[in-house]
């Protein structure tokens, strides 16, 4: 019983691994080709024609926290969606990660953020989490 239980793990770890691979290559773009991206974090609504799409945050993190600079130099505008399914992470928590990037260096690039929840409690939130960052920005530029 426990051989099976160790297979039946091994093979849902090999799809989890061989999926986050899956996604990543597909994400990944010929700088020669493409000189800017759009990302589109939505778990719902279907992908604008010409945009990346990612379904939770935490993929959205994982993709930027590899190379954050080089990945934000190279991304025109990412749209968000607050709600991200039941006990998923956000787009306002998105957001909180990346106020916490430019606590840590408010000098790095942020690409044009949209907001396209019709959630109007969490588009709030977030627009106030979008200020915040921008205060944080302006206030390095004075120093």
């Amino acid at each position: 019983m426990d051989s099976v239980i160790t297979v039946c793990v091994f093979f849902v770890l090999e799809l989890v691994f061989g999926f986050i691979g899956f996604f990543l290559g597909k994400l990944l773009w010929d700088k020669a080709q493409f000189s800017k991206i759009k990302i589109y974090l939505d778990d719902e609504r279907s992908t604008p024609e010409g945009w990346n799409r990612f379904y939770t945050a935490e993929e959205l993190i994982f993709f930027l926290d590899d190379d954050l600079r080089s990945h934000l130099d190279n991304i025109e505008t990412i749209s968000l969606d607050h709600d991200l399914g039941d006990g998923k992470k956000t787009g306002y928590n998105f957001l909180l990660w990346l106020e916490e990037k430019v606590h840590e260096d408010p000098t790095f690039p942020i690409p044009e953020i949209v907001i396209h929840s019709a959630n109007p409690v969490g588009r709030a939130n977030m627009a106030r989490v979008l200020q915040s960052i921008e205060r944080i920005r302006q206030a390095h530029s004075q120093e």
